[in-house]
C-alpha cells in the first residue's frame, strides 16, 4: 500500500505532531543594534547597532519585525512592553520579554544555530566581558558620567584586560578557535567601542592578535550585511520584516 504523505525522495513521511510547540519573535526593542533575521517577527531600536545581538541574529532562520527607537523619545509601546526603558528588548508571542542580549543570542540559536556557534563559547571570557571590561568601558567612554575628571585608568584596566584576549588570539584566529563563534561575537562589539574611543591610541597598542581579530569581523561579510540604517519607528509603520 502507497504512503499517503510520501516524502520527495520516496522514503515515508511523518505526519506533523497538531500539538507540538511552535516558536515565532514578536517584538525586539533595540538600540546600538540591527537585528537582521531573515523570516523572523518585530524589533525595535535606536541606530548605531550593538552588534553581538545582530551578527548573531542574522545567522538565525528567524524573521522579526523590527522597530527602531529614539531613546530620548521611547515609544509606549517599548515601555508597556519593559518598563526599566533599555534595549535591546525581545518580545516573544506569549508576552515573554528578553531584555539581555545575550540571552537574546542564546535564544535565537537555540531556535535554529546553522554555524554551530553555541559550541563555541568562552564563559571565562564572556564573564570578564560583561563584567570588569565592560565597567571599564563606560568609564572610559563617558568619564564625566561617572563624575570622573578623564577616564584613563579605566583605559589602561580594559587595555590590560584585553591582553587575557591577545593571548588567546596568539594560539588561534578567533576566541572560538578556528572559526567564528558565540564568544567572538559576544565580545567584539565592545572591543570595537573600545577601540574607537581613540582608535590611535588602540592601533599604538601591542595586541596585534587583538587588532587583525577585531579588523577581520568588521570587514566581513556578516557585519557589512547587518549595517542597516533604519527610521525610528512610530506606531502605524508598516511593519519592517528582513528578508
Amino acid at each position: 500500500m502507497a504512503d499517503p504523505n510520501p516524502t520527495a525522495d520516496g522514503v515515508a513521511g511523518t505526519e506533523a505532531d497538531p500539538n507540538a510547540p511552535e516558536f515565532s519573535l514578536q517584538s525586539v526593542y533595540l538600540k546600538d543594534c540591527s537585528f537582521e533575521a531573515p523570516k523572523g517577527p518585530r524589533v525595535e531600536g535606536q541606530w548605531n547597532p550593538n552588534i553581538n545581538l545582530e551578527l548573531d541574529t542574522a545567522t538565525e532562520i528567524l524573521s522579526p519585525d523590527l522597530r527602531e527607537i529614539v531613546l530620548r523619545d521611547k515609544p509606549n509601546e517599548m515601555l508597556e512592553a519593559s518598563p526599566k526603558g533599555t534595549v535591546p528588548v525581545l518580545v516573544l508571542p506569549d508576552g515573554q520579554v528578553v531584555e539581555e542580549s545575550i540571552d537574546i543570542m542564546r535564544w535565537a540559536l537555540v531556535q535554529s544555530d546553522p554555524e554551530c556557534w553555541l559550541g563555541h563559547e568562552a564563559s571565562d571570557l564572556i564573564t570578564v566581558n560583561d563584567g570588569p571590561f565592560k565597567q571599564s568601558l563606560d568609564r572610559y567612554k563617558y568619564p564625566l558620567r561617572f563624575g570622573l575628571a578623564d577616564g584613563i585608568v579605566h583605559r589602561d584596566a580594559a587595555g590590560a584586560q584585553l591582553e587575557m584576549l591577545e593571548n588567546r588570539l596568539l594560539a588561534a584566529p578567533y576566541l572560538a578557535g578556528s572559526k567564528c563563534g558565540f564568544t567572538d561575537i559576544a565580545i567584539f562589539p565592545f572591543v570595537r567601542q573600545f577601540a574607537a574611543t581613540d582608535a590611535g591610541w588602540f592601533t599604538a597598542q601591542p595586541l596585534p592578535a587583538v587588532q587583525n581579530w577585531l579588523s577581520s569581523l568588521v570587514r566581513s561579510d556578516l557585519f557589512a550585511h547587518v549595517m542597516t540604517r533604519y527610521q525610528p519607528w512610530k506606531a502605524g509603520d508598516t511593519p519592517i520584516c528582513f528578508p
